[in-house]
């Protein structure tokens, strides 16, 4: 299969939960793709979900407030704020 694109452009039109934890992984996710592209996760109530560890591998990095809380919240208000109108067309 061809592709029009460089694949590091279709990975931009990705979203990406933050169930990683890794520093190094964090980091270059946020490289990759941008925060506006991650929204915090833990897989809970998965046994190895922990909703304090998914707080807090956020908390620690040293990125910005709004960086921050744009992982911890913003990505998912903007997702989810779209979804009316992606699906209009099926209503």
């Amino acid at each position: 299969m061809n592709i029009d694109e460089a694949p590091s452009t279709y990975l931009k039109r990705l979203y990406y939960d933050t169930v990683t934890f890794s520093p190094h992984d964090l980091r270059l996710l946020r490289d990759v793709v941008g925060v506006d592209h991650m929204a915090n996760g833990s897989d809970y109530p998965h046994l190895l979900g922990s909703i304090d560890k998914a707080v807090s591998s956020i908390a620690e990095r040293d990125w910005s407030a709004d960086e921050k809380e744009q992982v911890f919240s913003g990505t998912a208000f903007r997702v989810l704020a779209n979804i009316p109108a992606r699906l209009a067309h099926v209503i």
